[in-house]
């Protein structure tokens, strides 16, 4: 993978749960996994990628391993991942954040605490959505599920978790989807602690040809994997009634209908 293409993937990392932790000279990325729609080893597996692809070619060192931790006095399982820390990462944690405040404590690096994730002013002016940001961010804020399973044919959902973002910063992203030809629905409406609680939802005539967009690498990444994994957000709507005709030579890991 090529640096171009490793910034573009960070920013789709950047979109959904990532985290950036700012030191004085310094940040570093961290990010956890435990979703139970998605096995641990795909977790695992996905950040794996991450570390041999994104992070190496952007010169930076990555660690994932599995992990426990305690939640409401249960221990549980998770896929976690972390980063050398780096200058790079610095400036990139200082175009998605705003605001907070250096925090000293005893045992640990001073670090910002409170900052507020943004979208950079350099995305804001883009277009499009480049596809290495469009895989990421679905794998990491992205969901799919059937609609009428009853029906021979049923529809596909499909939205990314927005919520946290302005109503600029979302009707933005849905142009850069408009970009590359994806078309979106009126965003839905759902209530949220901050941000505007918009989450986005794409259009049935935009779901086989999204999938066709994401799928390949998706394929690279899980295609040998068992059991839950992040290759069934791969779901398939075949209809007349649409304008756009997915391939014909599907992966055989891809439901269809």
């Amino acid at each position: 993978m090529n640096i171009e293409r490793a910034r573009d993937a960070l920013d789709g990392l950047m979109f959904g749960d990532g985290t950036l932790r700012r030191f004085p000279k310094t940040a570093l990325y961290h990010m956890g996994q435990c979703k139970p729609t998605v096995s641990l080893e795909d977790h695992l597996k996905w950040e794996y990628w991450l570390k041999d692809n994104v992070f190496s070619a952007l010169g930076i060192k990555a660690t994932a391993r599995l992990r426990r931790g305690i939640s409401k006095g249960k221990e549980y399982r998770f896929a976690d991942m972390w980063t050398q820390a780096s200058s790079l990462l610095a400036i990139v944690h200082d175009e998605w954040y705003t605001g907070g405040e250096w925090a000293k404590p005893r045992n640990s690096s001073p670090h910002v605490q409170g900052a507020v994730k943004r979208i950079p002013e350099r995305l804001m002016s883009v277009s499009e959505m480049p596809i290495s940001t469009l895989v990421q961010w679905f794998l990491g804020d992205g969901g799919s599920g059937w609609i009428g399973i009853t029906n021979t044919c049923p529809a596909v959902h499909v939205q990314f978790s927005t919520h946290c973002f302005t109503k600029e910063e979302v009707y933005h992203l849905m142009d850069m989807l408009s970009g590359i030809g994806i078309v979106t629905t009126k965003p839905k409406q759902c209530k949220s602690a901050k941000g505007s609680g918009l989450v986005i939802r794409l259009a049935q005539e935009s779901i086989n040809y999204f999938m066709d967009l994401v799928a390949p690498t998706i394929i690279e990444m899980f295609g040998d994997s068992v059991g839950l994994s992040y290759k069934d957000l791969l779901k398939y709507r075949v209809s007349s009634s649409y304008k756009y005709y997915p391939r014909t030579n599907y992966p055989s890991e891809v439901k269809t209908c």
